[in-house]
């Protein structure tokens, strides 16, 4: 017979675990104890204060590039849209600001409207050096209808590290080069 979870057993009362009662159960261990999650996180925090300081230096480390790589994808705009449009286009920088727009015949000196009408500027903390011809006494690149634009070297140098972008021919394009001179 069953009654419950219990069963009861005719076997003679010597062999017997106790009268009425049920042999103990066995404990599932299919969870985690509050103590084994505790030690869980408190080695994770652990971890995590150590990793931390070495993630805000990486971050830090990349604001010249993340600068270079939008100034990059400016220039090759700017080239697309004056050979598209038939007319000049320009960046203008401005180093001591560690900002640069893009501008055409129409804008003068201004940012060209639209979603590229803006100023784009460097993170806090990167400087930005170039030696691009000047026009009106501001850097300028000038990318004409042909496809050729100004050859000019623009650096963006962070704390932690510096970039090299330049455009050697009238015929090239900007690229980032390493530190051998190097694609």
């Amino acid at each position: 017979m069953k009654f419950g979870a219990c069963m009861l057993l005719r076997s003679p009362p010597s062999e017997r675990v106790g009268v009425g009662r049920c042999a103990p159960r066995r404990r599932s261990s299919h969870g985690f104890t509050l103590l084994e999650l505790v030690l869980v996180l408190g080695i994770i925090a652990v971890i995590l204060a150590v990793v931390a300081p070495t993630f805000s230096g990486f971050a830090a480390g990349r604001k010249p590039q993340d600068a270079a790589a939008r100034f990059i994808a400016l220039t090759n705009y700017a080239r697309s849209q004056a050979i598209a449009e038939g007319r000049t286009y320009r960046i203008i920088l401005d180093p001591a600001q560690s900002q640069w727009w893009l501008a055409n015949d129409d804008s003068g000196m201004n940012p060209v409207a639209g979603p590229y009408g803006q100023m784009y500027a460097a993170a806090d903390g990167v400087r930005m050096q170039t030696n691009a011809p000047l026009d009106n006494g501001k850097p300028t690149l000038r990318f004409e209808s042909n496809g050729r634009c100004d050859p000019a070297q623009v650096q963006f140098a962070g704390e932690r590290s510096t970039v090299d972008v330049e455009c050697l021919l009238p015929v090239d394009t900007f690229h980032v080069v390493d530190g051998g001179g190097q694609r």
